[in-house]
């Protein structure tokens, strides 16, 4: 079911555009937004520790992580089968960044830098810097989807709830400006293994010699954070664009390496599928 599940979303993905009330921001910050008016309370009593503030982060995340666990336990297989394909569709893709590159792309076409800048900081480029574009777009793609099909797999639908929550409360306090250490040393944890497993698909796609002794150096460094994985594996995998037309020519290099990398991921599944590793 779970090949299965993956393709239909996937092929879902591509073809409906979500209203911005399923999109997965708009969902958990509605959440959020009843989680913090609790917190608030119950700040004003008690004093803020690390320990408080890990838990909370386990709390936001759990709850909704044990009700999907109990549905898929007791619901009918249709049923379950429904919630599969609702959840992830609503954890998979992100619309406005993908409306933002193609903005970029037109942009850089036309050798409209300056518009080509505003683009990027859309889609989470912050400082505008068209040399970091693809570093940023490959970010992106495990973001929005090489990340959640590996959890998905690996931990089931709970698992991937308690993953993209964890992210988006991540991603909250740091919007907000608020203490994000914790969250950030969680979000370490959770996206250690993701995104070695997602950096292999870039070896098999890429220029493997030249990629294998860098992929390899990331088990080495602990500090190292999923985004400078992912930025270290996909420049050794890919050639370096001409210096003419850069802007353009190398986002459509990483977007390429990343679309590879997810048939990759999925033939993946589907190989461990057919011997029985996955249901």
């Amino acid at each position: 079911m779970t090949l299965f599940t993956l393709l239909i979303v996937m092929a879902f993905e591509r073809v409906v555009v979500k209203a911005k009330s399923l999109q997965l921001a708009t969902i958990a910050q509605r959440y959020f937004s009843y989680i913090e008016r609790l917190i608030h309370k119950k700040e004003a009593q008690e004093p803020k520790t690390a320990r408080s503030e890990m838990t909370t982060a386990f709390i936001v995340a759990g709850l909704p992580t044990a009700t999907v666990w109990i549905l898929a336990a007791y619901l009918p297989s249709p049923f379950v089968f429904f919630l599969h394909l609702l959840i992830l569709w609503i954890c998979i893709g992100c619309s406005s960044a993908r409306k933002s590159y193609k903005g970029y792309l037109q942009a850089a076409n036309r050798q409209d830098y300056e518009a080509c800048s505003l683009y990027s900081q859309q889609f989470g480029n912050e400082d505008g810097d068209l040399s970091h574009v693809g570093r940023q777009l490959v970010f992106i793609n495990y973001t929005h989807y090489a990340s959640i099909i590996i959890v998905f797999v690996i931990l089931g639908l709970p698992g991937l709830v308690f993953y993209v929550l964890c992210r988006q409360w991540h991603l909250l306090q740091t919007r907000e400006g608020l203490s994000k250490q914790y969250t950030q040393k969680l979000m370490f944890i959770l996206d250690w293994l993701p995104s070695r497993i997602s950096t292999v698909g870039f070896l098999l796609v890429g220029h493997f010699s030249r990629a294998l002794p860098v992929w390899l150096s990331t088990f080495s460094d602990s500090e190292l954070s999923a985004f400078e994985v992912l930025e270290k594996v996909s420049k050794a995998s890919e050639d370096s664009p001409s210096i003419e037309n850069a802007e353009l020519q190398e986002p459509l290099q990483m977007v390429k390496l990343v679309k590879r990398n997810i048939i990759f991921l999925l033939m993946l599944v589907s190989a461990m599928t057919l011997v029985g590793v996955i249901s």
